[in-house]
C-alpha cells in the first residue's frame, strides 16, 4: 500500500522536526552534564547535600530482603544531620532484623588517576564479628562481580577475602570487616590506585540469620584525597657539641624540604 504525502503533511512534519531539534539543542548541554556523575578528589560527603546523595547508588535487593541501606537522619553523629545507614523499616530507625540474612550494597562512582590516596570515614556497627558486618572496598568499574545486592554476598567477598583487583578500605589484618562498635569511630587508610580509570567506592552490609546486636552499620563524613605531598620515613637524628644531623627516606620523588626548629614541640 502506498501513501501519498501531501504538501500540508510535509509542512506539518517539517515544523514538528524543527520543534524536536530546538528541544534537543536546549537539552543537549544538560544531558552532557548529567553524564559527568563521577566524583573526583578531593572529595567530601557528609550526606547533607541532596544532589550528592542522589549520586549514591543503593542496591537493596528484592522485597524479600528486609535490611537495606538508606540516607536519612536515624543514625547521626552528635553534630546531627544525615548519614548512610542500615535499617529494617525503610530508614525510619537505625536497626536491623538479625533473623533474615542480607547482603546490601551502596556505592559512589569515582574517576581516579594512578597514585597514592588517603580515605577517612566515620562508622559505627555493633553486628556480630565476621557474620553481621560492614565491608568497604574500592572496586574497578569494569569488574565483573555483581553489586546488585540481595541475600548473599557478591562472589568472592567475605570477612577475610575480596576479589582480585578490589582494594580493601575496611578492617586491618586478616579480618577485613568493621563491627563490634556501639559508638562512632574514625577509619583512615592510605592506599594505592594502580591504574587511572573509573572506580566504585563500595560499602557492603551483610548479616546472617542468627544472632547479632544492634545497631547495624552507619557511615558518615567520607573524605578522600590524592596524596601529592609525601611524608618521609625512617627519620633519624644525631648530634654532637656543635651540630644536629637529620636523615630520612623521601616519601616520593621530592628533593627539597623545609625543616623547622623550635624550643618546644611544633604541632603538625
Amino acid at each position: 500500500m502506498v501513501y501519498a504525502i501531501t504538501k500540508k503533511f510535509y509542512v506539518m512534519l517539517k515544523n514538528h522536526l524543527k520543534v524536536i531539534a530546538a528541544m534537543l539543542a536546549l537539552l543537549w548541554p544538560m544531558l552532557g552534564e548529567a553524564q559527568d556523575w563521577r566524583a573526583t578528589t578531593p572529595y567530601h560527603c557528609g550526606f547533607e547535600d541532596e544532589t550528592e546523595n542522589w549520586a549514591w547508588l543503593i542496591h537493596n535487593g528484592d522485597s524479600t530482603v528486609v535490611n537495606g541501606w538508606y540516607i536519612d537522619t536515624a543514625a547521626t553523629l552528635p553534630t546531627g544531620g544525615k548519614s548512610l545507614y542500615v535499617s529494617d523499616d525503610g530508614g525510619a530507625t537505625h536497626q536491623y532484623d538479625n533473623s533474615i540474612n542480607a547482603a546490601v550494597v551502596a556505592y559512589r562512582d569515582f574517576a581516579l588517576t594512578q597514585g597514592l590516596y588517603s580515605i577517612g570515614f566515620d562508622w559505627l556497627c555493633a553486628g556480630e564479628g565476621r557474620y553481621d558486618m560492614l565491608l568497604v572496598a574500592l572496586v574497578p568499574d569494569n569488574d565483573s562481580v555483581s553489586l546488585n545486592g540481595g541475600r548473599w554476598l557478591p562472589s568472592g567477598v567475605s570477612s577475610f577475602q575480596m576479589p582480585e583487583g578490589w582494594i580493601n578500605l575496611g578492617g586491618e589484618g586478616s579480618l577485613l570487616s568493621l563491627s563490634g562498635s556501639q559508638g562512632w569511630q574514625r577509619n583512615e587508610k592510605v592506599f594505592d590506585v594502580p591504574l587511572s580509570q573509573n572506580y566504585k567506592l563500595v560499602f557492603i552490609w551483610t548479616n546472617d540469620n542468627s544472632g547479632g546486636d544492634n545497631p547495624p552499620a552507619a557511615v558518615d563524613n567520607i573524605d578522600m584525597r590524592q596524596i601529592t605531598c609525601f611524608a618521609p620515613t625512617g627519620v633519624t637524628a644525631s648530634k654532637d657539641v656543635t651540630q644536629l644531623t637529620l636523615g630520612w627516606t623521601p616519601g616520593g620523588s621530592e628533593n627539597l624540604w623545609l625543616v623547622r626548629t623550635a624550643d618546644t614541640a611544633i604541632a603538625s
